[in-house]
């Protein structure tokens, strides 16, 4: 977080030291500046949920799910709900099997329950095999966690950025091919064919996307799943329920079950 820009460990040091954990809580709609850090930072959303823009897209972890930002990603972060996060350090040499890009894993107990040894302090207790054992478990099971499709990738085309970004900050569901190509004065042939080429998805996935990401922020926000439907322009919440067992697998009710 830009309040916590360094990562409290030594990148000369052993394994032993590769860690660090530290536990942070923000308010609703708590936004950071955009920063970077030299270390792999994980961001373990206790309660609420943490979004993260990069200039290559939004990332969003609700509750009980963990958010990795690859050493010198420049990014901001931004709170839905009280937040309560565990940031858990990762120095660059440690988190190379860990890639490049930024991406949501849902926590395991075994992980959470890892991170919490971390983040325990053992007093009188000499560095040994256990720590190390620790870390790299820690590190392994992260590294093979299934990724979640909580990423909405954003173009690179000025344009259809500023069009993408509009609609983040007023999503719709019921939005167009046909609307947007005639807002930006091309062919809807065009349109497809670009949007796809800079987002690598179809129009319609991301929207899709989108409306779940903002479906996710406002949940943890703690507006009720009805209103949410509404507030996307979903004709009942049948249909928001719908297109969340299309990405998830798992309809909004049950979804906040998972995060208490």
């Amino acid at each position: 977080m830009a309040d916590r820009p360094a990562c409290p460990i030594d990148e000369e040091s052993s394994v032993l030291s590769a860690l660090a954990v530290e536990r942070a809580e923000y308010p609703d709609n708590y936004t950071t500046t955009r920063h970077r850090h030299h270390c792999a930072r994980l961001l373990h959303a206790v309660s609420g949920a943490v979004a993260v823009s990069t200039p290559q897209g939004v990332w969003i972890a609700p509750p009980g799910h963990g958010l990795l930002i690859p050493p010198g990603a420049d990014h901001d972060a931004h709170m839905f709900g009280n937040v309560i996060v565990q940031i858990l350090d990762i120095k660059r040499a440690s988190a190379v099997d860990l890639g490049e890009n930024c991406f949501v894993v849902d926590l395991s107990p075994l992980l959470r329950h890892l991170i919490e040894t971390v983040a325990t302090p053992r007093t009188n207790s000499p560095s040994s095999g256990r720590e190390t054992a620790i870390a790299g478990l820690l590190l392994y099971d992260l590294q093979h966690s299934p990724r979640r499709p909580l990423f909405l990738p954003l173009p690179s085309d000025t344009v259809l950025a500023q069009r993408c970004t509009n609609f983040l900050k007023e999503p719709r569901a019921a939005d167009s091919i046909e609307q947007w190509s005639v807002s930006m004065g091309i062919s809807r042939r065009t349109f497809t064919r670009r949007f796809r080429s800079e987002t690598g998805l179809s129009f319609v996935a991301w929207r899709q996307r989108a409306c779940l990401i903002a479906a996710i922020a406002r949940m943890a926000q703690g507006d009720p799943i009805r209103k949410v439907a509404f507030w996307l322009g979903y004709a009942s919440p049948v249909a928001l329920a719908a297109m969340f067992k299309r990405w998830l697998g798992i309809t909004p009710t049950a979804y906040l079950q998972t995060w208490r």
